[in-house]
């Protein structure tokens, strides 16, 4: 019998290996047969079989010149009585042709199961050199580098750090002033003055006379130790009557035996109250204490007068020590200005911002130049009128009929030309042309471009268009950079430029304008230049 069902069990599970050999299937599929190179193909690898199966999907699949770009995880759907297993690819290719994904192997309870291999199209990109429009390579445009939000974090902390250093000092000055002032006392009056300190302390617990008790004896001992140089912090209450005792028969302190024993007591009862945990009536205390201060007072009428050496000294002491509290003084008070003026200067550059504030305090001078009284002045025949930050000078001209006004140089800050000269009509590009509708911009755009060249600029970028200038006249305006190397300099610097042309009663008025590109405040001069021409046509 047993035989017989060992038969019977093997045979289920044969039979239960051949259903999910038969039942399983493997089918791959994809989102189209035909793309374009660098384009996405999306591969989808799907199993069908019963609930009991042991389903496998390969770790590292092989889809031959494909790149695998995503690979979404083993997706499982349960339906009534079998399992959907769904994986997802994203492949990519990157050569024309005709390919082939190969089969993909699936293991199903330890049987392989294996998709259709899938015929993909691989196409070019077309490009019509001929009909696409080329263009020339543009010219690294230089970015500056925006550290405003930095600025502003930093500033933030200098100003925390600001505040927290002045508490900080003031709390050590106020400090250090105590412990100066202490100075200044004599130990008489710091007795006078601590024991006035501790007169209204609340008694109410047993700690409470412990403290009061502990500090009044302290007062007794440090002006004793002070006053008279014995060494009473260290001594025990014993020992510092038998100093007093000594003092006394040597002469040395006059004060009478009665008072030494009245100390006696007073110093039991300290002793009392803070070894042996006892409590004392709150009007015991309060004598005590008031006996203490008695104590100060003739201890200090029982002192013999200081030598006429002994009052130099203190003499010199109290000097010194004034000397010292005027310094102090001085040093605070100049910190405090330092402070104070570190603080306005970091709260302003957080309100104007970081450049504006310490432009404005170095004096930067474009910033000084914008901000200075303008001169509006007449220049040339047909006039032009001008609004600029100083008066341009005429310069001499090797060429006739031409007049040169400028204020600077290339490479200076900012750079002002102003020129007239009369319009060639000789030149075959000028002819027939005495109006800017009439005049090519690529006529002028190639003649700015050489006047930059002769000037020594390089690496030249130039845009150009027909403008209306703010008065109404009509002109062409060219912009664009250049790199240029100043004179004394090792390093090329950016610099921006704007060239404008006018054509009138045939000569040609034009005005350059030159400029760093980093310089934060030369856009602003150039706009307000521009906005301010006038052609004076009538008089």
């Amino acid at each position: 019998m047993r035989k017989i069902l060992l038969v019977l069990t093997f045979l289920m599970v044969v039979d239960h290996f051949l259903i999910g050999q038969t039942t399983a299937k493997v089918e791959a599929k994809v989102d189209t047969t035909e793309i374009r190179i660098g384009e996405q193909l999306n591969f989808t690898l799907q199993l069908k079989t019963d609930s009991l199966s042991l389903v496998e999907f390969p770790a590292n699949p092989n889809f031959s010149s494909f790149e695998i770009l995503e690979q979404s995880p083993l997706d499982t759907i349960r339906a009534q009585d079998h399992y959907t297993f769904t994986k997802k690819y994203a492949l990519i290719q990157f050569d024309s042709g005709n390919f082939i994904i190969p089969q993909q192997a699936v293991f199903v309870n330890g049987f392989v199961q294996v998709s259709d291999s899938i015929p993909i199209r691989v196409n070019t990109v077309v490009v019509d050199t001929l009909e696409q429009k080329m263009y020339d390579i543009k010219p690294i445009i230089d970015l500056g580098r925006n550290y405003d939000q930095l600025i502003r974090i930093l500033l933030y902390v200098l100003l925390g750090l600001f505040v927290l250093g002045g508490i900080i000092n003031m709390y050590f000055f106020r400090e250090k002033q105590k412990k100066l002032k202490e100075l200044g006392l004599s130990p008489f009056e710091m007795a006078l003055k601590d024991l006035k300190a501790i007169e209204n302390q609340k008694l109410v617990l047993q700690k409470d006379y412990k403290v009061f008790y502990t500090e009044l004896i302290y007062i007794l001992r440090k002006y004793l130790d002070k006053e008279i140089q014995i060494d009473a912090l260290e001594s025990t209450s014993r020992e510092l009557l038998a100093k007093l005792n000594q003092l006394q028969k040597d002469n040395t302190l006059s004060i009478h035996q009665e008072l030494i024993a009245n100390l006696e007591g007073t110093l039991d009862n300290a002793d009392m109250v803070k070894f042996a945990q006892m409590r004392l009536d709150k009007e015991i205390a309060i004598k005590d204490k008031q006996f203490i201060q008695s104590v100060v007072i003739k201890i200090k009428e029982a002192i013999p007068e200081p030598s006429e050496e002994e009052l130099k000294q203190n003499q010199a002491f109290q000097f010194l020590l004034n000397r010292k509290k005027k310094r102090q003084r001085i040093i605070f008070g100049l910190s405090s200005l330092v402070g104070i003026v570190l603080v306005a200067l970091t709260v302003l550059m957080l309100i104007y911002g970081y450049y504006p504030v310490r432009d404005t305090i170095l004096g930067y001078p474009t910033k000084k130049m914008m901000h200075s009284d303008w001169i509006q002045s007449q220049y040339g025949s047909p006039p032009v009128s001008l609004m600029t930050p100083q008066v341009l000078i005429r310069q001499k001209s090797s060429k006739k009929d031409q007049s040169i006004f400028e204020f600077g140089t290339v490479g200076y800050r900012f750079y002002i030309g102003l020129q007239f000269s009369p319009f060639d009509q000789t030149d075959p590009t000028n002819q027939a042309q005495d109006s800017i509708g009439q005049l090519s911009g690529e006529v002028f755009v190639k003649k700015v471009a050489d006047e930059i060249q002769r000037m020594g600029g390089t690496n030249i970028f130039i845009d150009g268009q027909q403008v209306t200038l703010p008065k109404g006249d009509q002109a062409i305006s060219i912009e664009g950079r250049f790199d240029y190397t100043p004179i004394n300099e090792i390093r090329e610097s950016r610099y921006d430029f704007t060239v404008i042309l006018v054509l009138l009663e045939g000569r040609e008025i034009e005005l350059k304008l030159i400029y760093p590109t980093d310089d934060r405040y030369a856009s602003k001069i150039k706009d307000r230049i521009v906005e301010g021409i006038e052609i004076i046509t009538e008089l």
